[in-house]
């Protein structure tokens, strides 16, 4: 079945986030090229982007601003964009595997994100769960092996509430499987650092949620 173009209609969007979204405000980040094909896709009235991304955020942190900086601003929908640091928070020098005290566990992510787009729809906000990027450009790295599980709770919390699901974890890491075969380069291709998305990363983020919003 064909998704309906969330954006014909819309007057409100917000991105919800941890500094991928904060920086995605900037010029050239992804919540600045959704804001710009927005409206180019529909210029008249105009649809407002929020970005409401803040560094270091885990869902728990989102989750105690969700009502300020989400529900107060009365968008048609947001997006939902956490998770790395959940996970990352978990890596110390005494935790090389993750899982260390800052981390998140996945029965607190699951609570914490299925509070945030319940809430939501109580005040007829839609949700759309956006999977996480990647931790490290590399499928086997410790981060993305233990991103794959709290990625299964965002697609079963969409699926549970029938909230719309876009996939970006498979889609970056095929892109960066893609250009290792083609190039042999082994140099980060969509990050700044394994995390933080470059110029190429906050375009296909952009592309992806483009092409899940649209229709």
């Amino acid at each position: 079945m064909p998704q309906p173009d969330l954006l014909r209609g819309a007057r409100r969007i917000a991105c919800l986030g941890d500094s991928i979204t904060e920086q995605g405000d900037a010029p050239g980040g992804y919540v600045s090229i959704l804001r710009e094909e927005a409206n180019r896709l529909y210029p008249e009235p105009g649809i407002e982007v929020i970005g409401a991304g803040v560094g270091g955020n885990r869902s728990n942190d989102m989750r105690s601003r969700f009502q300020g900086d989400i529900l107060r601003r009365r968008p048609d929908f947001f997006t939902l964009s956490c998770g790395i640091n959940d996970v990352w928070s978990g890596f110390d020098p005494f935790h090389p595997d993750g899982g260390g005290p800052r981390a998140v566990s996945l029965s607190a992510y699951r609570r914490n994100i299925q509070a945030m787009v319940e809430a939501a729809q109580a005040e007829r906000v839609l949700a759309v769960v956006l999977s996480t990027t990647v931790l490290e450009e590399d499928a086997n790295s410790k981060g993305n092996l233990l991103l794959k599980d709290y990625n299964a709770i965002l697609k079963h919390i969409a699926d549970l509430t029938g909230s719309p699901h876009i996939d970006l974890y498979t889609p970056f890491l095929e892109e960066i499987a893609r250009h290792r075969a083609e190039t042999g380069d082994r140099k980060l291709w969509l990050t700044v650092d394994g995390v933080h998305l470059n110029g190429r990363g906050n375009a296909l983020m952009a592309r992806l949620i483009l092409a899940g919003i649209s229709g």
